[in-house]
């Protein structure tokens, strides 16, 4: 049997489509990373409440190594300055980017 997969855990924020030749801005991909507000059941473990997009992105980009080391709580992230997102694989616009 073989099997194959399309990684999209990730999103590197230098992205570019090969089929149209589209080079993405961060604002862009980080409009594609996922906003767990909007699905109103990801929430904080300690609090209970929603997480906002900046601390997801902040616990998952630690676990996974999207920044440097030295950013060690939510308040140093910055979407700016990090080296890829977690996706919202939902998103039209990911999708399209995905497939190409």
């Amino acid at each position: 049997m073989i099997f194959a997969g399309i990684p999209t855990e990730r999103i590197s924020v230098n992205e570019y489509d090969p089929i149209t030749a589209k080079k993405y801005t961060k604002e862009e991909l980080w409009g594609m990373a996922l906003d767990p507000i909007k699905w109103k059941n990801i929430k904080n473990p300690k609090t209970g409440r929603l997480m906002p997009k900046e601390q997801f992105q902040f616990n998952r980009g630690k676990l996974l190594g999207f920044f440097p080391p030295e950013w060690k709580s939510p308040s140093d992230y910055n979407w700016q300055e990090t080296y890829a997102y977690y996706l919202g694989i939902t998103n039209p616009e990911f999708q399209k980017l995905q497939l190409s």
